[in-house]
Formats: structure tokens, C-alpha cells, sequence
């Protein structure tokens, strides 16, 4: 009964040891220097960059417009969108929870202009995957803090 009582324990142990914050540290340093690559390709127009941090078959859910899924499809949502940027943009990472293979991603941003004003700020979510060892954007999703234009 004892070795029972004790496999169990030592199963419960091994359980909590995997639990999502026991991962999330790790994890949350890898998606941040993703995130760091992220911000290069965006400040240098790289979309080819930006769209090599993300699953083959990721999903970009932009505010006011539609959907955009796979590589290809991604590629042309970011050429479009960097060649219209003001400036450069800065993520912050304020959440991660890991669970196995997937994490999700709570943060901040702020797009400046050139002379360092802010253009837009707001919020986003990411679903994180690891693909081939590296965890990459999935499902993007991000909205303004700001008054819509005209409103």
C-alpha cells in the first residue's frame, strides 16, 4: 500500500512539474526574442522576415479588415502593411502560459513615427507554436487603443 500511496505521489510531482507556469519561464524568453525578431523584420520592411516567425499555415487577424492564412497569403498581408508603416514598433510581453507544444501570448504595442511620436498603440494575443524546435506565431490577433479614424 505504501508504494502505491508513494507512485502516486511521485506521479502528482512529476504532473505539477510540468504544470504551464513550470514551462512559462522558458518559454516566455524564447517568445520574446522571437518577438525581438519580429520587431527587426517590422523596423527594416523585411516581410520575408516577418512571415518566417510564423507556422506555415498561421493566421493574422488584423483589426478592420480581413483574415489571412498561410505563408503566402501572409507575405502579401505584410508587404502591404510594413510598406504603409510610420515607423518602427515595440512589443511588450505582459502574459505567457505554455501548455506543451502551445502557448499563448498576451502583450502590448506602440508604433512611433519617425520623429518618435506614438502612431498607434493597443493590444494583441498570439497563439505560439513549436515548429521544428522554435516556438512561431499561429494565430495573431491585435487591436488599437485608439479612437477608430472619424469616429
Amino acid at each position: 500500500m505504501r508504494a502505491v500511496v508513494f507512485l502516486l505521489s511521485a506521479s502528482l510531482l512529476t504532473l505539477a512539474s510540468l504544470s504551464p507556469s513550470a514551462q512559462s519561464g522558458d518559454v516566455r524568453a524564447a517568445i520574446e526574442a522571437a518577438n525581438r525578431k519580429f520587431e527587426g523584420a517590422w523596423n527594416s520592411k523585411n516581410a520575408a522576415a516577418a512571415v518566417a516567425l510564423y507556422t506555415a499555415n498561421a493566421t493574422v487577424l488584423p483589426p478592420n479588415g480581413p483574415s489571412a492564412t498561410g505563408s503566402q497569403a501572409l507575405l502579401e498581408f505584410w508587404k502591404a502593411g510594413l510598406a504603409g508603416a510610420p515607423g518602427p514598433v515595440t512589443l511588450t510581453t505582459t502574459e505567457v502560459e505554455a501548455h506543451g507544444d502551445t502557448a499563448h501570448e498576451v502583450g502590448a504595442y506602440v508604433i512611433s513615427t519617425a520623429d518618435g511620436k506614438v502612431a498607434d498603440k493597443g493590444k494583441y494575443i498570439v497563439i505560439w507554436k513549436r515548429d521544428g524546435g522554435q516556438w512561431k506565431l499561429h494565430r495573431d490577433m491585435w487591436s488599437s487603443d485608439l479612437p477608430a479614424a472619424g469616429m
